[in-house]
């Protein structure tokens, strides 16, 4: 590319096939800053690929095509190298298709989602939204969003754990919604954990304000819950009670980062969120000590079974293996 537009055509591919790496991030991350022009084509882009995988077009037609383009562009000594736009090509010519059959069999245009997924187990996943948002994904989790995102509201789903890092806009407020919450914010820093299969969530605010209301059993949201900096609130569902108490935030200690921290929570919740991060299956076979509280951090780089037994310091518990499960008796 020219000194304009100084960053590598790679980092692009590897950001769009979710390869990227956390120093290509950063990269990514302070050119976009540059200049807005540098906003309006990466996201241009990027929406055109997400349109792009939802088709499939022959062969023949994405070579002709790309053939056609690829002279064009080397005739008129376009900056960016070739690799970059034959990835690039196919998803515009996938806007053709998109919309001409949404122009032929439909008279209202299809709100398309953009879906994001990890895997227990997995490695943690870093996107940036159209409107600057960074969200980092924690393992197990699933992020959606719809193409009307930032035309009035900007609107996300979330099933498992997030840190959003949003973009201030006083005219769009950012909203998430999750299995038990609702959360609106105009621009902070705040981690959502709310996995559909679990009877708790929490929402915690890092920096800026949150307001947020939870889900009670009749499916209907609560009154508004405001957060400050250094608190968190703990939605039980099963209990039908939010609880709102002042955390002690180390940044560099989360989950980002690559630590586990527990603060005074029960058993199970523990279980639950190491089964996420290990990718393993744990059953509790004694209730009895489900409630029963630990504190403490790791690292995930220790085994699943030395964080265990930190965690049984006091031999309240046995743990074995049996069919590829971890057993807690």
């Amino acid at each position: 590319m020219e000194k304009e537009n100084d960053i590598e055509e790679g980092i692009f591919v590897h950001y769009l096939e979710n390869t990227i790496s956390e120093d290509e991030m950063v990269k990514l991350e302070q050119w976009l800053a540059e200049s807005e022009s540098h906003k309006k084509l990466f996201f241009e882009l990027k929406h055109i690929d997400e349109l792009k995988r939802e088709e499939k077009l022959p062969e023949s037609f994405v070579s002709n095509s790309w053939n056609r383009l690829e002279f064009k562009l080397i005739s008129s000594k376009h900056a960016m190298k070739v690799t970059f736009w034959r990835y690039a090509v196919v998803a515009v010519i996938a806007i053709a298709v998109t919309l001409g059959v949404q122009r032929l069999f439909q008279k209202e245009p299809v709100i398309q989602s953009t879906i994001i997924n990890t895997e227990e187990g997995a490695k943690i996943s870093s996107m940036l939204l159209p409107d600057g948002t960074k969200v980092t994904l924690n393992k197990a989790s699933q992020l959606r969003y719809d193409t009307e995102f930032g035309k009035e509201t900007r609107t996300v789903y979330l099933n498992g754990e997030a840190l959003f890092e949003v973009t201030k806009n006083k005219k769009k407020p950012f909203v998430v919604y999750t299995q038990k919450q609702r959360i609106e914010v105009l621009g902070t820093i705040f981690n959502v954990q709310d996995y559909v299969d679990e009877d708790y969530a929490t929402t915690t605010l890092i920096k800026g304000s949150v307001k947020m209301q939870s889900l009670n059993a009749a499916g209907e949201y609560g009154k508004f819950i405001y957060l400050k900096p250094k608190q968190q609130v703990l939605v039980d569902f099963m209990k039908k009670q939010s609880i709102v108490s002042t955390v002690d935030i180390d940044s560099t200690k989360t989950w980002v980062n690559k630590y586990l921290y527990f603060d005074n929570d029960p058993l199970y919740h523990i279980l639950q969120r190491l089964e996420k991060t290990y990718g393993v299956k744990i059953v509790l076979t004694n209730p009895a000590i489900k409630e029963t509280r630990y504190s403490g951090s790791f690292t995930t780089n220790q085994p699943i079974k030395e964080v265990l037994e930190i965690i049984n310091y006091d031999k309240q518990f046995a743990l074995t293996e049996k069919n590829n499960k971890i057993l807690i008796n």
